[in-house]
């Protein structure tokens, strides 16, 4: 079974009518159990190499340990991922050109079978990304109302520097093009947006779509202004250089049953690096958090992993990417209904924070941690 349904996820999005559905095979069966020898192949793994944490609270990952380790890194010899380090400016991060591995090893646990199969990237555009996901405040200064709300599942983040969501993927688009244009000097927008409207009742601009999205440009990639990132850029900046399921490390695999409580299982790398429903509240709602409360990534990204869930500019359909190497892959935005998130979120759990893990949901979904963070090629 190709698409699984994740209750949790289905009931906070059901219950603020987003149309969210996961698109992946990332969730064991209730028999899966830790992996003997034998099966350690093709079965999820125990083994963790994960790299050492900084000093309790802020901080970052030294991405060298788990890039080195491991005996995936020989099976592409030619894709040589640069120097992983902090150039941050005003809330933007620098993220160079490179080849990376896309999708996760199959000794990590909880992978998708058919989802997550592994392909070499070359990205041979560097980027800007957001250190931070969009906040509300910056949605504010370009927008006439904020489209934030909360459920009894997930509360509201009100503080300084909290993220917006119930954003849509195509608000997300417009919001980028704006970006561009109040750039100095301006940009020309990325995306021609066409055929939008609000298919629900809400307030101003809630669930906002539009049924056409061209670029300006011969590709994304090279847009001259902001935008979404494409999937392969999401990962490759979530990862930092690793190829452990988190950037801090492995996950810690747990026997899953029909009384297991996915929110009740431990994940102490997770913690030190993401908000998800381990650590934001016991109770329901759970809430978000501001930004920059956890460690960064190597490349001084804050909350990639685990704050908001953040829109691509690509589809997912459940699938991986074949097995030939690809370079500068999903160059359009997506044609379809369906487009895709990434990153995890306050009422998710560890097997679905992994940097490998997507899932799709309609272009007018707009739940209430539905949230992004932009880029913008640079030379």
């Amino acid at each position: 079974m190709t698409h699984r349904t994740l209750p949790l996820l289905l009931s906070v999005f059901a219950a603020s009518a987003s149309g969210w559905s996961c698109r992946s095979e990332a969730h064991p069966t209730a028999e899966a159990q830790p992996p003997s020898g034998a099966d350690a192949a093709d079965a999820p793994s125990f083994d963790a190499a994960a790299a050492e944490a900084g000093p309790d609270g802020s901080g970052t990952f030294d991405a060298s340990l788990p890039w080195d380790a491991g005996s995936d890194a020989e099976q592409w010899p030619d894709c040589v991922h640069p120097e992983v380090k902090q150039d941050c400016k005003d809330g933007w991060c620098r993220i160079p050109a490179g080849c990376f591995i896309l999708g996760s090893p199959k000794s990590e646990w909880g992978r998708g079978k058919y989802s997550e199969e592994q392909v070499p990237v070359t990205l041979t555009h560097p980027f800007l990304m957001q250190q931070y996901e969009v906040s509300r405040t910056l949605w504010l200064s370009l927008e006439p109302v904020d489209p934030s709300f909360d459920i009894s599942e997930v509360a509201n983040c009100t503080e300084p520097g909290c993220p917006v969501t119930g954003v849509t993927w195509s608000m997300a688009l417009e919001f980028a093009n704006k970006m561009s244009e109040k750039h100095e000097p301006p940009l020309k927008p990325c995306y021609k947006l066409t055929g939008c409207w609000i298919p629900d009742s809400g307030i101003l601009g809630q669930g906002w779509t539009c049924d056409n999205v061209e670029t300006t440009a011969a590709s994304v990639y090279e847009c001259e202004g902001y935008r979404l990132p494409t999937e392969a850029e999401r990962e490759y900046a979530a990862r930092a250089g690793t190829r452990t399921a988190f950037y801090s490390g492995d996950i810690t695999p747990y026997a899953m049953g029909p009384d297991t409580v996915p929110c009740m299982q431990p994940e102490p790398k997770l913690d030190e690096i993401a908000w998800t429903c381990l650590n934001s509240g016991t109770t329901l709602p759970r809430g978000l958090h501001p930004a920059g409360l956890k460690k960064a990534n190597g490349w001084g990204l804050y909350d990639i992993l685990g704050n908001v869930d953040e829109w691509v500019s690509n589809t997912f359909n459940g699938l991986s990417h074949g097995k030939e190497p690809l370079v500068n892959p999903f160059p359009t935005p997506s044609p379809d209904e369906t487009v895709q998130s990434r990153g995890c979120s306050a009422n998710m759990w560890s097997l679905l924070c992994r940097a490998a893990f997507h899932y799709s949901g309609p272009r007018y979904a707009h739940g209430p941690t539905s949230g992004f963070r932009l880029v913008r090629s640079v030379q």
